[in-house]
Order: structure tokens, then C-alpha cells, then sequence
């Protein structure tokens, strides 16, 4: 402010000094010129009295006593010669300016000077022409430039100062205004200015408030996430990364950091150059034992691409149970088809007539149990696919452990026996809550598997025990025992410890899977103790009259 005043005072300043200056000229030059014709004519009359009383040369030479700035010339009537004077050129045009005249005051301008005539007539006839030369406006105006010049440095200072002086006076007050009490104002010229500055800081108040609301709305949810996501500026800077997301690459990072300095995994890096090139990206990566997804697209405003954003999921039990879908279709294809290609064999066989009579029955018997393990293996498929699906009616109700183990025991018991093994069932009632179907599926394959792997003369030990909180079911045999480092695979689908063993007792891998799954249902613990060779213990831990 103080340099815009400063140039307008100057401005101000100099066309004031210049319109003087002109002033002034324009008043010397009006009053020169007429004092110089007022004078002139004065002369001429002078003269022309002296000379009209007689012509002898004393009169004459009395013209030389003029010794200003007038020139004085006498011609002849016809303007042809010079009686008095010196010559001149353009003597006619001196007569053609007097013509018929007895008295006349022309004048002839140039550019810096002018020449001032009077030309009378005298009585003999002859012409008297007295001339004055003068100086022009201009010259007046050139006469006073330099003074002028002389005075601009002390202006300009004398401007300096007043626009320093000036600007501070006027900036004190604004700078001391109230914008939330405009009626101290001391300028009134300002309120519609400060009317405008008060609504639009309103307006900036609301939009700022909405930011910050939508801001730590986004942080609230993107903190909660489930998932961890990354905002990265143009030039893949992070701009935001919330909790989920630093504890997936393990370590915190600075916003503003480059996106290097929190991971550089290869898939990480190909999505961000993906970005740049083409605009999203989707891929999976391992990073610690998991499995993740990278969903990344870019954020483009009005044309432009300003960032990044990049989306890291937990896809670890999807991919699991992909794999798990994956294994399961391929064991149970593989399952069925053993079965059915027996099947299949024996009846072509038959069909061919390449059997003897006497060993058909053979062959119908091979064919009936190879049908039966078909059956009781789909059977098992679609229990474990009830539990899966959450399809088992789970309408819970209060039942006695115990109770439900000596009908077990009394359903395998004709099967004990053919191998020889002795079932014990004791402990307490252990009263629990759970689905009665699958409660009798668990301790049904329990019990079935450590009968189908003990050894002939061997034994099984069904005991129920009571905690404070806990129904524990623990079902122990003297089998084959698993061996050391395979204890957690005896749950998947289609284990076998003994697959030779299985195929001669019939089964189909899925019993303690079958275990497994309906324990869960029950939020139920399994515990697992075996030693190869010698027998294995699961422990069932329930918990006690609770839904």
C-alpha cells in the first residue's frame, strides 16, 4: 500500500507542477505580449507625431535616440524602398499587411519566438513599420522545464514520507479492526468489505468443521477397518495408512514417507507401477504365514491423477478353505472312484464269464462290501457337509455325556467283540448342553476309530470327567497309535494313519474330521495325546450347561 501511494502522490505531484509550470507560462506570455504591443504601438505613435510635423534629416536622425529591442524601418509609399533602416525582403508584403489602412498591428508566430509589427501610414504617404521580436509560449515553458527538474528529488522524498506517514495511519485501524464487531469500524467505507470478509469466514468456519467432521469420520472407520489401507500422493508418497495396514508390514511409517520405506514386496511395488500404467491392479501375496489380497486403483481429479489408493486383505481362511474345497473335491473323486472301479471290475468280470461258478459268491461278496464302504464313505461326505453348511439341526438340550457314551458303546459292541475289544465306560454324568445328533456323531467316530485301530485283545476306555466349568469327554485305546509330527493331520479330511489298515476295517478318513467340526460347533476343545505303536487319547473339553 505504502509503494502504490507513494507512485500517486509522485504522479500526483508532478502533473500539479507541470500544469503550474504551463500556467505560468501561459500568463507570462499573455502579459509580455501585451505590454510588448502597448508599447510598440506607443513608439509608433511617437514616431509617426515627430515625423508628420516635417522630414528634414535632424528629424530623422532623432529615430537613432530608440535604442531598444525595436527594429525601425520607414518605406517608401509603394513599399519599393528603404527610406530609413535596413533592408528587408519581403517589403511588399509589408504594404499588402497595411493595405488600405492607416494603422495596423500583425503578428508573425514561429515555433520558439514570435515577431510583434505596427505598421502606420504617415502623411507624406510613407509607411513606418516598427517590429519586436518576442519569445514564444514555449520558450516560456523551456524557460521554467529546468526549474521544474530542480524540484522532483525534494518531491519525491516529501512523497516518500507523506506516503509512509499516509499508509501507516490508514493500515492502523484496519489492522486493529474487529471482524466479529464491525460497528467499531472507523472507515464506513469498509463495511460492505468487512460484510464480505465476515460471511465468507462463516462460510470457511462450515466448511472447515464439515472437513474435520468427514475427516475424523474417515479416520474413525478407516482405523475400525478390517482391512489395511494405504493413500499415496502422485508421487507415491504415503499420504494415509491406518493401524491395520502398518501391523500387516509390521512396523509403523511417517506420512510423507515414500511407500518403500514401509514394504518392498514385489507385488506391492508391481501394483503401484501398475497405477502409474494403466490405472488398477489386483493381486495376491504371502507376507508372515498370511495371505493377502492388493486391490489398488487411482484417483483421478478433473483429468489429472493425484494418487493412489491401495486396499491389502486378509484373504488367509479364504484361501484355506479354497484350498481345503480344493483338497476335499479331490480326495472324495478320488475316494469314490476306488470303490466304484472295484465294483465296476468285479461285475465285468462276472459279466465275461471269466469267473467260475464256484467263486462268484466270492466275487457278490467282494462286490456287496466294496458297496457297503461306497456307502457308509457318502454317508460321512454328507454328515461333514451338514456340519459344514450349519444344515444339522442344533436345537440344544441338557444330556448327559455318560449316558450318551454307554448307547454308543452299546451300538458298537457286536463290532467290539468280532475284534476282540474290550469297551470300559465310567465317569461322571457330565451334563452338558448340545445337539443330541451331533453330540452322538462325535462320540460314535470316537469310539468307532479307536476300535477300528486297536489291536486284536485290545482295549477302549470311555471316561467322562467334571471341572467347574468343563464336561470333559476322553475316549482312550491301545491301537496303533499316530506318528510323532502327525498329530494335527489326523483331523483332515481323508487322513490316514494306516491306509492299508483303513481299507481292511472300511474307513473312510473322515471320522475325527467329522469330530472336529461338530466340537466346533459346540465350542467345544480337542486335546490329542499318542504314542506310535502303543495307543492314542482324545480329550473332548465341553464346556459345562452352556448354549
Amino acid at each position: 500500500m505504502r509503494q502504490k501511494l507513494l507512485y500517486r502522490f509522485i504522479a500526483v505531484a508532478i502533473l500539479s507542477i507541470l500544469f503550474t509550470a504551463l500556467l505560468s507560462a501561459v500568463i507570462f506570455y499573455m502579459n509580455a505580449d501585451k505590454t510588448v504591443k502597448a508599447e510598440l504601438k506607443d513608439e509608433a505613435l511617437y514616431i509617426a507625431y515627430v515625423l508628420n510635423t516635417g522630414e528634414d534629416p535632424e528629424k530623422l536622425s532623432a529615430l537613432d535616440l530608440f535604442t531598444g529591442e525595436t527594429v525601425i524601418r520607414i518605406l517608401n509609399e509603394d513599399g519599393s524602398s528603404i527610406i530609413y533602416g535596413k533592408d528587408i525582403i519581403d517589403k511588399q508584403k509589408i504594404v499588402e499587411m497595411l493595405g488600405s489602412e492607416k494603422f495596423v498591428e500583425p503578428s508573425i508566430y514561429r515555433f520558439r519566438d514570435y515577431s510583434q509589427y505596427c505598421i502606420m501610414r504617415l502623411n507624406n504617404g510613407n509607411i513606418l513599420l516598427l517590429e519586436s521580436d518576442q519569445h514564444s509560449l514555449f520558450s516560456y515553458f523551456v524557460w521554467i522545464l529546468p526549474l521544474l527538474c530542480a524540484s522532483i528529488a525534494p518531491i519525491v522524498l516529501l512523497c516518500g514520507g507523506l506516503a509512509k506517514n499516509t499508509a501507516k495511519v490508514l493500515a492502523e485501524p484496519i489492522n486493529n479492526i474487529d471482524i466479529e464487531n464491525n460497528s467499531a469500524l472507523i472507515y464506513e467505507e469498509l463495511r460492505p468489505l468487512m460484510n464480505n470478509i465476515s460471511d465468507q469466514k462463516r462460510a470457511i468456519e462450515l466448511k472447515t468443521r464439515e472437513w474435520i467432521e468427514k475427516q475424523e469420520e474417515f479416520a474413525t472407520v478407516a482405523k475400525s477397518m478390517k482391512e489395511g489401507l494405504i493413500v499415496l500422493s502422485k508421487n507415491d508418497c504415503i499420504a494415509y495408512i491406518n493401524p491395520y495396514a502398518e501391523d500387516i508390514f509390521g512396523h509403523p511409517v511417517h506420512i510423507g514417507a515414500h511407500y518403500l520405506t514401509l514394504t518392498t514386496i514385489d507385488t506391492v511395488k508391481e501394483a503401484v507401477r501398475a497405477i502409474h500404467a494403466k490405472g488398477s491392479f489386483e493381486k495376491e501375496f504371502g507376507l508372515n504365514g498370511k495371505i493377502y489380497q492388493v486391490i489398488a486403483h487411482s484417483i483421478i481429479e478433473s483429468d489429472r491423477f493425484v494418487g493412489t489408493v491401495l486396499l491389502i486383505i486378509d484373504i488367509t481362511i479364504r484361501a484355506d478353505a479354497e484350498r481345503l474345497r480344493r483338497e476335499f473335491t479331490g480326495n472324495v473323486s478320488h475316494e469314490l472312484k476306488t470303490p466304484l472301479t472295484s465294483i465296476l471290475g468285479y461285475a465285468d468280470t462276472i459279466k465275461n464269464g471269466w469267473v467260475k461258478a464256484e467263486d462268484i459268491p466270492m466275487f457278490a461278496s467282494r462286490i456287496c462290501d466294496e458297496t457297503n464302504r461306497l456307502i457308509t464313505l457318502i454317508d460321512d461326505i454328507l454328515r461333514l457337509s451338514r456340519l459344514d453348511e450349519g444344515a444339522v439341526e442344533m436345537q440344544k438340550e441338557e444330556l448327559s455325556l455318560l449316558e450318551c457314551c454307554r448307547y454308543t458303546a452299546n451300538l458298537l459292541a457286536a463290532k467290539a467283540d468280532n475284534r476282540q475289544i474290550g469297551i470300559r465306560i465310567s465317569g461322571d454324568k457330565g451334563m452338558i448342553l448340545a445337539s443330541k445328533p451331533v453330540l452322538n456323531e462325535i462320540i460314535y467316530n470316537l469310539c468307532d476309530n479307536a476300535i477300528k485301530y486297536n489291536r486284536p485283545g485290545g482295549s477302549v476306555s470311555v471316561e467322562v470327567r467334571e471341572t467347574e466349568d468343563k464336561a470333559i469327554l476322553s475316549v482312550s485305546d491301545t491301537g496303533i497309535g499316530i506318528p510323532s509330527g502327525e498329530e494335527e493331520k489326523v483331523f483332515e479330511r481323508f487322513y490316514r494313519v494306516d491306509k492299508s489298515h483303513s481299507r481292511e476295517t472300511g474307513g473312510t478318513g473322515l471320522g475325527l474330521s467329522i469330530v472336529k467340526r461338530g466340537s466346533l460347533l459346540h465350542d467345544a476343545e480337542i486335546e490329542l495325546k499318542s504314542e506310535f505303536g502303543k495307543g492314542t487319547q482324545i480329550r473332548i473339553l465341553f464346556p459345562k450347561k452352556r448354549g
